[in-house]
């Protein structure tokens, strides 16, 4: 396993430090909640974009070069993914979204179907988005452990840590100025790294020769039912989290809004397909390795040293700004949707502050257990399986809600929102090898709520009636 020379480690120290100072200064904006949660709404689009490129963290990348390792271009599944779903926040979302005033996606729904939708998905998302939080854990401990040789322990408790630090003080600021630093970094290593990669292994003509083309060269090469459902995953789990989702309500207005969903539509895709060329290349000259360990491993073997300490500095970054941004949504939906409307509505403003810096604390402690007893899994895996439970609760509910003026009982959106989720779990448990979970949970929350919404209906009618 490859350690950092001199040149590396300094160049890491370096920029981990610029990253840090600029996180701490950026803390200084904030001084209510509302600053904490979307910026005060002041972002410009630079910043949004920084906290959009959030997408681009572990599973993006660690995750995607892993899958290309074992599988090949079915890798790039979700950095494309999640160029689709941002095309979609600027088309169809940044315009309702903005102009509600909301701070929250539960807040924004429950116009629709009433305050307690706000506690029922809040804490669905949240623990479908705590799931992806372990798997951004496991790309920082892969990370972690290629380029110091630390021990699992101890590349948690540091990530974990990291991930503390990033957001605690900084909420929406630090994480969107930040991530422009990280996204500067990130976008050019893998620049680096993708060609190199795809240089080294011969073009195109070399990767067709090293492997077959199924499935090694076909994007949905495990098939419809598996790579077919990762990718409408990332799309429709993106499109149902409050992280991303942020951005829409952080804006300084609509065209803002939109300016950085466009550009972060354009620039996330080749980020995954950079990775997926260095797992493919380190597939076919290092095939004992550690899967996880492909793009660390790849960087301080064959790239500038330069180039390759600005890189695991910045992959760090991603890994734990991704980590980070994800425990910051959910310690808002927390604070403003669970604590503020179950157990303390007359909390103040300082008040929602500290739960929410609290809710950070406590989620990516929390963590570090599920972290530790699930090292050896496909740290993809955790961001598909979180993308369907949070997209099948939330989806069709937040489409409804955007684009209908109808008012529906509270008992519509608990049922819509629990449908997927549920069907889901018992699906898992159940039938573990049958259809994937995005499939089973849109089609529960589809059948669901299409029946919940026409029975309110004809109960409507019927009352109107007599």
């Amino acid at each position: 396993m490859a350690t950092p020379n001199i040149v590396q480690g300094a160049v890491m120290a370096v920029t981990m430090m610029i990253a840090g100072i600029i996180g701490t200064i950026s803390g200084r904006h904030v001084k209510d909640s509302r600053d904490f949660a979307v910026s005060g709404q002041k972002a410009g689009a630079l910043v949004l974009t920084g906290m959009l490129m959030g997408i681009v963290g572990g599973a993006a990348t660690v995750g995607a070069a892993q899958l290309a390792f074992e599988y090949g271009l079915t890798g790039w599944c979700f950095t494309l993914g999640g160029g689709i779903a941002c095309l979609a926040m600027g088309l169809f979302y940044a315009g309702p979204l903005r102009r509600s005033g909301a701070e929250t996606i539960p807040e924004y729904i429950s116009s629709t179907y009433g305050p307690a939708i706000r506690i029922v998905t809040g804490t669905i998302a949240t623990l479908a988005m705590f799931i992806q939080v372990v798997g951004q854990i496991l790309s920082s401990v892969a990370l972690l452990k290629t380029t110091f040789g630390i021990e699992s322990s101890v590349a948690i408790f540091l990530s974990v840590g990291l991930m503390v630090a990033y957001v605690l003080f900084g909420g929406a600021w630090g994480a969107g100025m930040v991530g422009i630093v990280k996204s500067i970094l990130i976008y050019f290593t893998l620049a680096v790294a993708g060609v190199t990669a795809y240089r080294l292994s011969g073009g195109f003509e070399g990767l067709k020769n090293a492997f077959p083309s199924y499935p090694w060269l076909n994007l949905l090469g495990r098939g419809l039912d598996k790579d077919g459902a990762g990718l409408i995953a990332v799309i429709i789990g993106l499109l149902s989290t409050q992280t991303y989702l942020q951005v829409m309500f952080a804006g300084r207005d609509i065209a803002t809004c939109r300016k950085a969903a466009f550009l972060s539509a354009v620039l996330i895709p080749p980020t995954g397909l950079a990775s997926v060329l260095v797992g493919m290349y380190m597939r076919i000259n290092h095939p004992g390795i550690e899967s996880a360990y492909a793009l660390p491993a790849f960087f301080l073997q064959y790239t500038n040293p330069v180039v390759g300490g600005m890189a695991i500095a910045a992959l760090i970054l991603a890994v734990v700004g991704t980590g980070a941004g994800l425990a910051l949504g959910m310690s808002l939906m927390i604070a403003k949707d669970i604590y503020g409307r179950l157990l303390r509505k007359k909390a103040g403003d300082r008040e929602i502050l500290f739960v929410s810096r609290a809710a950070v604390v406590a989620i990516l402690l929390l963590s570090i257990f599920f972290a530790k007893t699930n090292l050896k899994s496909i740290i993809l895996s955790w961001a598909y399986l979180s993308m369907a439970i949070r997209g099948s609760s939330i989806f069709l509910l937040l489409v409804v809600a955007m684009y209908t003026h109808s008012k529906f009982p509270y008992w519509v959106g608990v049922v819509g929102a629990t449908a997927g989720p549920l069907a889901i779990l018992f699906n898992k448990a159940l039938l573990p090898s049958g259809p994937d979970s995005i499939y089973i949970g849109i089609t529960a929350s589809t059948l669901a709520l299409a029946v919940s919404v026409a029975i309110a209906s004809m109960y409507t009618r019927t009352r109107n009636f007599k």
